[in-house]
């Protein structure tokens, strides 16, 4: 049975050109890893006005905060898996804010 793809979303700052992800850095990277893109599902944002991609990721790399707290909020929390016998992390609780 093949395994769920990990989703990450990178949050790019437009104004920070320095600090940002692109299609083509994604690219290289996945050249130099064979096989790593099949396990991986990455969605790129530039536009600060559109969340969408950020609720259902797994790991957010972000250069800028959130536009609002609510889409800071869907994001915190720990989604690891969890054997039965362990089934909270003290790490992993969500975020306040």
């Amino acid at each position: 049975m093949p395994k769920a793809r990990v989703r990450i979303h990178v949050e790019n700052n437009a104004e920070t050109e320095a600090l940002r992800f692109t299609p083509a850095h994604l690219e290289r990277i996945l050249a130099a890893h064979p096989g790593l893109g099949e396990r991986l599902a990455v969605t790129i944002n530039d536009d600060p006005d559109r969340t969408d991609g950020q609720s259902d990721a797994e790991i957010l790399f972000a250069v800028r905060k959130p536009k609002s707290l609510a889409d800071a909020k869907e994001l915190s929390g720990c989604r690891a898996p969890r054997p039965a016998s362990r089934p909270s992390c003290r790490s992993c609780r969500p975020a306040r804010f």
